[in-house]
């Protein structure tokens, strides 16, 4: 009865231990992704087509270890995806006379630095 006791309470603990260290493992993972600046994903709309599914995989894939924005000129039938990995999703529509100011606007509100690139 004692070695059973002892084997359960050893299994257990060994459970536990386990459980702690995938804890311990996330957190570790969650502080690593709150460290990192945030990365912006722009695309010009929502719908579904190849390009918006190769980002939604990206993001998948990368948003375990990264903060991701979603910047788009057109809603569509993919922001659920989006939002369902808990991401924002920012409408800003590219014909409005202001779009650029907008824009800038609104990464900052993220804290995203915009470089402006030119000749």
């Amino acid at each position: 009865m004692y070695r059973r006791c002892c084997k359960s309470f050893k299994m257990k603990s060994r459970c536990s231990n386990q459980i702690a260290s995938k804890a311990e493992k996330r957190l570790r993972n969650t502080a690593f992704v709150s460290t990192r600046s945030i990365c912006t994903l722009l695309t010009h709309s929502m719908q579904r087509n190849d390009a918006n599914n190769f980002s939604l995989f990206l993001v998948q894939q990368l948003c375990k270890v990264q903060k991701f924005v979603v910047f788009t000129a057109k809603d569509g039938p993919m922001v659920k995806d989006f939002i369902s990995l808990g991401m924002d999703v920012v409408f800003c529509s590219i014909q409005a006379d202001t779009y650029l100011h907008d824009l800038s606007e609104k990464l900052n509100f993220y804290s995203i630095e915009m470089f402006w690139l030119t000749r």
